[in-house]
């Protein structure tokens, strides 16, 4: 998986997180919306399984992002 692009992109990645309730551990990758952190307010969260086709046409499933 490859690391986000530069440290203004809205892609986190979390090498090797580690799931207790799985026994294993994973990378993960999380985005964030444009200006988290930047002010104290609360944002939504949706999870996506297998979400790898969401964000990186080089990473996705045929290339379709």
């Amino acid at each position: 998986m490859p690391s986000p692009r530069n440290n203004t992109s809205p892609l986190r990645l979390h090498r090797r997180f580690r799931s207790h309730g799985l026994r294993n551990s994973r990378d993960i990758v999380v985005w964030l919306p444009p200006g988290y952190g930047l002010a104290r307010r609360r944002h939504p969260v949706v999870y996506f399984q297998d979400g790898q086709n969401i964000f990186d046409p080089l990473t996705a499933f045929l290339g379709n992002a």
